[in-house]
């Protein structure tokens, strides 16, 4: 049943492909770009840290953000590693996809996806702390981070839903069962007002690394597992 409702949305959607040469470019170069795709949501969570009278509350909210962030892309990339391999939409055989860019990256198993994961991990955070900012931030993350996903047939309807849940859930968690969560937001709080240009100097980095989607490190593990593997298994 999911398999058929995955099938025909990505038929569906799959049929604006090439119709609208600007469109495609928008969906897939200009909405990709790092600053557009995460940025305005970690935007989001720097606002939160320094807005308002619930100050404590949302600064608790941003580290929530972080810790199930990095829990989210764990538990989704442990899933698709361990789960049966399934092909990307735009390289599966069961259907003749028009493809509105030029190429992969990568064929990494589609499900689930760890963009998805990772931008309901922070969504979830945000709309805890402000429920408009958080239908700003829910908007963004249907219409810029999920969307092309399934338009460039990176990903189906389900391999989207599935990261989002697991992003959120990891959140959720975090916010509302970790052992020891006060301490630990009271020695980051501590932190941030005894070594303040350490404190947001190490922030700035880690909300980089947000929202450029780890990229730089996820290539140079990558990088890293091939050599290793290529030693293991000389030619």
């Amino acid at each position: 049943m999911i398999d058929q409702i995955d099938m025909a949305v990505t038929r569906y959607v799959n049929g604006f492909a090439r119709q609208w040469p600007a469109f495609d470019w928008l969906v897939l170069d200009v909405l990709q770009l790092p600053t557009v795709k995460l940025l305005p949501i970690v935007g989001c969570l720097v606002w939160l840290w320094f807005s308002g009278s619930e100050n404590g509350r949302r600064r608790r909210m941003v580290l929530d953000a972080t810790i199930g962030g990095f829990v989210a892309l764990l538990v989704s990339r442990t899933v698709q590693n361990l789960s049966p391999h399934r092909p990307r939409p735009g390289l599966s055989p069961d259907f003749d996809f028009v493809q509105p860019v030029s190429g992969y990256v990568n064929d990494w198993s589609s499900f689930p996806s760890d963009t998805a994961a990772l931008a309901c991990a922070l969504l979830a955070a945000i709309w805890l702390a402000s429920r408009r900012l958080g239908l700003v931030a829910l908007a963004w993350t249907v219409a810029v981070v999920c969307f092309p996903r399934l338009y460039g047939g990176f990903h189906y309807l389900s391999d989207l839903l599935a990261g989002g849940a697991i992003g959120a859930a990891a959140t959720l968690l975090v916010a509302y069962r970790l052992p020891g969560g006060e301490r630990l937001f009271g020695t980051v709080v501590d932190l941030s007002r005894r070594h303040r240009a350490l404190f947001y100097t190490v922030a700035f980095f880690l909300a980089f690394q947000v929202a450029t989607y780890f990229t730089d490190p996820r290539q140079v593990l990558s990088g890293a597992l091939a050599e290793i593997g290529a030693l293991r298994n000389p030619q």
